[in-house]
């Protein structure tokens, strides 16, 4: 593997922005279902698409095919692939002779035949199928290919422009074709989520697939000046090539394993902090000790609730004082035994205050911690380390399992990134936690 994959954990707009859906969200399923359908340009429109580029990329592919079924051998095509017999494939070939010279007015079609060609037709189309992505599989289009490609790894691309997006199509397909290169990919107009061309490859075409899409940039120069503007960063959790590819290996679970991965290590590092280091420790990020600033969130909170009850001046002043050892009580709990607190106000009324509210409280001061204090980050990079190990995921490639690791770099290294992140590079570490980042 000569392309040097960058680790996503590594790329600054990701770690924090995973960072932020954990504070943001209150449980584990909703930061899962902020990661999963997280889009950098969900509402993306664009208005203007240069038709021809279209017809360029179908023409393409449709010539070829052609050429194919022209010249092809009536003894040996393989018409139970394409479940078409003898007598349809010299129809076909007739109408495609006469198609390819410009002769339809000496080759007229009348109902009945056109009924006949549509259902031979419809055998080999392909592209006309209304769908959200469309699958290109060479096998359709290789008459001769009898197996389909096997996929172990996607390799994505997140463009911004249709236009842009066939003419990178048409020149990936063409390179394909004249190569005789298996291709199996699928693609999406609409351009508002992260995936908007999906190339499906194996371990050894993987390398191939990223130094043919590299190449078409760079032997392009007019491709690659358009192209600066609309190419946005790979999907969140995939690993990351020249800062404009992505790529993970395939697997049913990959999304559920890595978020389990990074929700446990975040977790385990904010109830580190709150437990042992931030409850009576003044940060030199917050002008109160941490307890100080709980303590008055959260009292607010119950003040706010007391006074809505409209209750009595002396039983107000009354339920206030014995507010101060509720409140007490709920600061000397333990980060992971926080839970639901009824502070009971007569028989029939008390005010609730969740686990989640708490948490909510809390993240709106830690979060600020974590933006500024170099050693939260590198905590969370620690806990990655571990929590990686425990459910199989390489954590120097965070987007293959450590099966697929030792598969497709076939050597072991005595450190992961992640390790020589934390240990051996300080001038990284410094990037990323002082660049500027706006989720």
């Amino acid at each position: 593997m000569n392309n040097i994959i960058k680790n996503p954990l590594l790329c600054d707009s990701n770690i924090r922005r995973i960072i932020e859906y954990y504070f943001k969200t209150n449980t584990f399923e909703q930061f899962s279902k902020s990661i999963k359908n997280h889009a950098s340009y969900a509402n993306y429109e664009e208005n203007d698409i240069d038709k021809y580029a279209i017809e360029q990329f179908i023409g393409v592919l449709h010539n070829y095919w052609q050429t194919q079924i022209i010249n092809c051998s009536m003894d040996k095509f393989p018409y139970d692939k394409y479940k078409i017999n003898e007598s349809d494939l010299l129809y076909l070939k007739g109408y495609l002779i006469c198609d390819s010279e410009n002769k339809s007015d000496e080759y007229s079609i009348n109902n009945i035949q056109s009924k006949r060609l549509d259902e031979i037709l419809s055998k080999f189309t392909y592209l006309n199928k209304k769908v959200d992505y469309k699958n290109i599989n060479s096998y359709d289009f290789y008459i001769d290919q009898v197996y389909d490609l096997d996929g172990e790894y996607i390799v994505t691309l997140n463009i911004k422009s249709r236009t842009l997006l066939f003419k990178i199509l048409t020149k990936y397909v063409k390179i394909c074709l004249d190569n005789k290169k298996a291709f199996n990919f699928k693609f999406s107009q609409k351009l508002n989520n992260d995936n908007t061309i999906i190339i499906y490859t194996d371990k050894n075409n993987l390398d191939k697939t990223i130094n043919i899409l590299n190449n078409i940039r760079k032997n392009d120069k007019e491709l690659d000046a358009s192209l600066r503007d609309v190419v946005k960063e790979p999907p969140i959790l995939y690993g990351i090539v020249d800062d404009w590819i992505g790529v993970r290996q395939i697997d049913d679970n990959y999304y559920d394993t890595r978020i389990k991965c990074l929700y446990d290590s975040i977790d385990l590092v904010v109830s580190n902090w709150y437990d042992n280091l931030l409850k009576n420790k003044k940060s030199q990020y917050t002008n109160k000790t941490y307890k100080d600033v709980l303590d008055e969130d959260i009292k607010r909170y119950f003040y706010h609730e007391l006074n809505n009850l409209c209750l009595n001046s002396v039983k107000n002043h009354f339920l206030k004082k014995k507010l101060d050892g509720f409140i007490e009580n709920i600061l000397l709990t333990k980060y992971e035994e926080l839970d639901e607190y009824i502070f009971n106000i007569s028989k029939d009324c008390n005010i609730k205050i969740n686990k989640n509210d708490i948490k909510k409280k809390l993240y709106t001061i830690i979060g600020e911690i974590y933006r500024n204090d170099k050693d939260f980050l590198g905590d969370i990079m620690n806990a990655i380390l571990m929590y990686s190990k425990k459910y199989n995921i390489d954590s120097k490639h965070f987007y293959l399992d450590n099966s697929a690791s030792k598969m497709l770099f076939d050597k072991e290294d005595t450190f992961t990134d992640l390790e020589e992140f934390l240990l051996d590079n300080e001038e990284p570490k410094e990037k990323v936690l002082n660049r500027k980042y706006l989720i």
